[in-house]
């Protein structure tokens, strides 16, 4: 079972801060694991620097594209926080670089070199609890949709049987089996998630009932029902944009090791499709992180003051 990143987990050791704009992106060592923070929310998690260099990373990149696009284009400001994490940030960097959409990473001297923004970060707008946990709900619906199709087209595209001795086909059928063993190794957790998806929801909707009646009964259960489930929801989105990464990157490996598109081997609507949700699913990561701000941290200051009050 893969352990679940946590809502409201403590911001560990910040070791390195990617500023983008109105936005930042922290690694941070928590116990023993390194999280990649967005706004001070976690939203992936890694056991090792190598899992950082090599599965957080080209997910970081396409966040910072996403970032990036959405505020122009600018400039992503890296600095290390703590100096041990020097030598280990240049791997880091290298992935980022070497995923993103012309984004222009600059390494500043000094954590306090960053320049500082007082704009809005991402998220909903400014709103009640109540319209909050409708915008919840209907986000995780969006966010079952999303992952459900990925799977298919990640399902169709993985049963594509290469050449054993095409040229350059050692390569590609390395990535692609990277990305088969990572889709097994998620099988177990794809079968628990409508679950989760439903749980979360069936909270949601009584929290909604208790907010619009003044009813809080079991409201404390239900918090917590709708907050365990979004846990395990986020860490899937998490593991399967980690994991399906390879495939979303296939066309690059095909044109690098073979010299042809990928397209040529592998269905090419299948293919959009793949990318089309892949895409989505780092904007609903994104959009974790704010609901996490907007909606599960009031969820929970909630339930610390009707337990107090129940004591």
């Amino acid at each position: 079972m893969i352990e679940t990143i946590g809502v409201c987990a403590g911001p560990g050791t910040c070791l390195c801060r990617f500023r983008v704009g109105a936005d930042t992106i922290e690694v941070s060592r928590s116990g023993r694991r390194l999280l990649t923070l967005l706004n001070g929310r976690a939203i992936m998690a890694a056991k090792s620097d190598k899992e950082v260099a090599e599965r957080s990373a080209p997910v970081m990149a396409r966040i910072i594209s996403v970032l990036g696009k959405a505020t122009e284009g600018i400039k992503v400001a890296c600095s290390v926080v703590d100096r041990r994490y020097a030598a280990r940030l240049g791997d880091v960097l290298k992935t980022i670089r070497d995923n993103s959409d012309h984004v222009e990473v600059e390494t500043l001297e000094k954590p306090g070199d960053e320049e500082q923004d007082s704009g809005p970060k991402q998220g909903y707008p400014s709103a009640s609890l109540t319209e909050g946990v409708v915008a919840y709900r209907e986000h995780i619906a969006e966010v079952g949709r999303n992952i459900s199709s990925l799977n298919h087209a990640s399902e169709v595209l993985l049963r594509t049987h290469l050449a054993p001795h095409m040229w350059g086909g050692k390569e590609v059928t390395s990535v692609l089996g990277a990305v088969k063993s990572g889709m097994a190794r998620l099988a177990g957790e794809a079968d628990t998630l409508d679950a989760h998806l439903e749980h979360s929801d069936t909270g949601a909707r009584y929290v909604q009932a208790c907010l619009a009646s003044g009813r809080d009964t079991h409201v404390s259960e239900a918090i917590s029902r709708v907050t365990e489930n979004f846990s395990s929801i986020k860490t899937y989105a998490s593991e399967l944009a980690q994991t399906l990464h390879g495939l979303y990157d296939i066309d690059r490996v095909f044109k690098a090791s073979t010299g042809y598109p990928a397209t040529w081997f592998l269905d090419s609507s299948i293919l959009m499709d793949l990318g089309y949700e892949y895409d989505g699913l780092i904007g609903n990561m994104v959009k974790n992180a704010s609901v996490e701000a907007s909606v599960m941290e009031p969820l929970l200051a909630w339930k610390i003051r009707f337990n107090s009050r129940a004591s």
